[in-house]
């Protein structure tokens, strides 16, 4: 027995000597945290062991707040009172690595029907990719009311919806695309002050209706063609497009109202509207290329009061036109820099009373109604010189536009042929 309890003794000794060596604690290794075991045989384990606080995995865990998140991730999520049993989901919490940031939507989005978009307003407001929209399936956006911005590119393609209203949609960032959705009828974007991109409302034969009334700037194209049944256009707002302003093949626009619009950076074309009687820019002062009306056989009015700067000017198969008013146009030095007025038969005065440089060709040709030229000003075509076939317009006249420019002012071929007698 001595010996025994000597023993004994001994070991003790030597286990209370390796303990205060080296202590056990739960979590002195990868993992010890969260892998249900009491590694220190203490009685507690994980995340009640007082050893584990501050390990990540015990971190910011609200599942002691009245939820029942069985299996939940406890990464410091935001579950107060659901229900996602199993695990997290990703829309509304915060765990890392999520989609939201927010209100925000990290990454592109795609809906190729109605059930698709359901549930995006519950967690979301904001999406920082693109956003595409397209399909057979998509009968209408109201899921997407929410909406107030696009980062990237919104593309609503192939649909069948009726009626395109996002009354909360400020901005969209890149590219705003409306194409060929058949049934379409009206398009309600009340909120929109901006486009990043280019803005293009194409292919839709029962377009009636289009409103943008807030709508100040679009940064690339804005083109509007192929609208079958829009009557009236009203972009009260817009002040600036940062590309092309396409008007075109708009087959029942009886009305136009650009009311703020100052400036273009590329080209204006308005072609191709057969009930169109009037086109109106009263606040326009540069178009920085081609400023193109034609084929507009209805049209009576063009009226540019305030125009200074244009890139060039083509005036072409508007039969009706007999009021052209451009009063303050002084120069046209972009691309092409020329004048082309032809089979405008209705016009009988081209009056151009502050031209001074045409940097191009000038083109006057066709015009039967034609009788008079007003450009006193002008001193230097920098191409060809061609008055022609304008049956009214006594050649004498010509003549005398020529001998004021000077032919040492005139870069190209000068030809003046079939007006009419002096």
């Amino acid at each position: 027995m001595a010996v025994s309890h000597k023993l004994w003794l001994l070991a003790a000794c030597l286990a209370l000597v390796l303990g205060c060596d080296e202590q056990r604690l739960e979590g002195s290794s990868a993992g010890e945290c969260s892998d249900g075991a009491d590694n220190d045989a203490d009685g507690t384990y994980d995340c009640e062991d007082s050893d584990c606080v501050g390990a990540p995995v015990c971190l910011g865990d609200d599942d002691d707040a009245g939820d029942d998140d069985a299996g939940d991730d406890d990464t410091g999520d935001d579950d107060t009172g659901d229900d996602d049993t199993g695990d997290d989901d990703t829309n509304g919490d915060d765990d890392t690595g999520g989609p939201l940031d927010g209100a925000v939507y990290l990454g592109d989005l795609s809906f190729s029907s109605d059930a698709e978009m359901l549930s995006f307003c519950d967690s979301w407001d904001t999406v920082a990719g693109n956003v595409m929209v397209a399909g057979s399936s998509v009968t209408s956006l109201s899921s997407l009311d929410c909406l107030v911005r696009v980062a990237g590119l919104f593309e609503v393609t192939g649909t069948e919806i009726l009626d395109l209203e996002l009354p909360a949609l400020q901005e969209v960032g890149g590219d705003l695309v409306i194409y060929d959705n058949y049934p379409l009828g009206g398009i309600e974007l009340l909120a929109l002050r901006g486009v990043g991109g280019h803005l293009l409302v194409e292919e839709h034969p029962w377009l009636d209706e289009l409103r943008l009334p807030d709508l100040q700037t679009v940064t690339g194209d804005l083109k509007l063609r192929y609208a079958g049944s829009l009557q009236q256009l009203s972009l009260p707002s817009l002040e600036g497009v940062g590309g092309s302003l396409w008007l075109r093949y708009l087959d029942a626009l009886e009305g136009l109202n650009l009311g703020s619009l100052a400036t273009v950076a590329s080209d204006l074309w308005v072609g191709g509207n057969p009930l169109l009687a009037q086109l109106s820019l009263p606040e326009l002062t540069v178009v920085d290329a081609e400023v193109m009306v034609s084929a507009n056989p209805l049209l009576q009015q063009m009226a540019l009061p305030r125009l200074t700067e244009a890139g060039g000017i083509r005036i072409t198969s508007n039969p009706a036109l007999d009021d052209l008013q451009l009063p303050l146009l002084r120069e046209m030095l972009g691309l092409p820099g020329s004048l082309r007025m032809s089979n405008c038969a209705q016009v009988a005065v081209l009056s151009l009373p502050s031209i001074e440089f045409i940097g191009d060709f000038l083109m006057l040709a066709g015009n039967e109604g034609l009788s008079q030229l007003d450009m006193g000003l002008l001193e230097f075509v920098g191409g060809d010189f061609y008055i022609t076939d304008n049956l009214s317009l006594p050649s004498s006249q010509a003549e005398a536009l020529r001998d004021s420019v000077g032919t040492g002012n005139i870069g190209g071929d000068i030809v003046i042929s079939g007006n009419g007698s002096s």
